[in-house]
């Protein structure tokens, strides 16, 4: 039986999108009319862990995990775009 990887909330947090713990897995992208775009992910365990230490939430819901991948990704543009 495999051991489930947890985060160490020791290690030191890197918020780069290329240095987040654990697995995001994009399963799907729906582009809308309105120019919007919906994309389903799936995440491990590792990233579940990650999220909870770094938003001080003791459950990870679908929306809080959303929320965070979405304003994940919206901060690495801005800094992209500086």
């Amino acid at each position: 039986m495999k051991r489930k990887k947890k985060f160490d909330p020791k290690t030191k947090i890197d918020k780069s999108i290329d240095a987040l713990p654990g697995e995001v897995k994009i399963l799907g992208l729906t582009e809308e009319e309105d120019g919007t775009a919906t994309v389903s992910v799936e995440v491990d365990d590792e990233f579940i862990s990650f999220y909870k230490v770094v938003t001080g939430k003791k459950r990870a819901t679908k929306k809080g995990i959303a929320k965070f991948i979405s304003d994940t990704i919206a901060e690495c543009v801005r800094e992209d775009n500086k």
